[in-house]
């Protein structure tokens, strides 16, 4: 009994400890993107909120987690994550605010809010959609190579290779958004 309730408790701390670490990371994530497109498109466009792209890049890595089997779901690293960091790149209260700022006519037409809604919606899907089916697709080339190399007698990949890919590449991603942070 005690053990179970330890067990849970561990559980529940390194949660915690994950979500309280990513979100950090998520949050300079949606910050940096955001002074990028600030800095090449000082005028946006009425229908593109100032956090469309990180929502955009938000559920892509969001919809890449989901479909990663090297990533169980309900561990702590899948909740950090995906609630954590994705979480905190995405930003839907940001978008229900300039939603209701165009509703009330303060922010544009409603013409702009129809189309701001529809963009907001459908690219958050197509986004996600694209991070599953990026998932999918390395997970088919990462197999095709451990056949490869099975056939040709050399060490096979993990089992990971496609999450070991996808994590290997954040430092790169997180340099590129402080380059991009420190030039805005």
């Amino acid at each position: 009994m005690a053990s179970a309730l330890l067990l849970r408790h561990t559980h529940a701390v390194e949660t915690a400890a994950w979500l309280v670490v990513v979100t950090y990371a998520g949050a300079f994530v949606r910050l940096a993107l955001q002074r990028a497109v600030a800095a090449v498109f000082p005028e946006l466009p009425r229908v593109l909120f100032p956090d469309f792209l990180a929502n955009v890049v938000g559920c892509a890595v969001m919809g890449f987690l989901v479909e990663q089997a090297a990533l169980p779901k309900g561990t702590p690293a899948y909740i950090g994550l995906t609630t954590g960091l994705c979480g905190s790149i995405t930003t839907f209260s940001a978008w229900c605010a300039y939603m209701a700022l165009l509703l009330g006519g303060a922010a544009g037409t409603p013409q702009d809010l129809a189309l701001c809604l529809l963009a907001g919606w459908s690219f958050a899907v197509v986004s996600y959609d694209f991070g599953r089916h990026t998932a999918v697709l390395l997970a088919f080339l990462c197999r095709k190579l451990r056949k490869r190399d099975d056939a040709q007698e050399k060490t096979p990949l993990q089992p990971s290779a496609a999450a070991t890919v996808f994590l290997r590449s954040l430092p790169t991603v997180f340099a590129l958004l402080l380059f991009a942070l420190v030039r805005a």
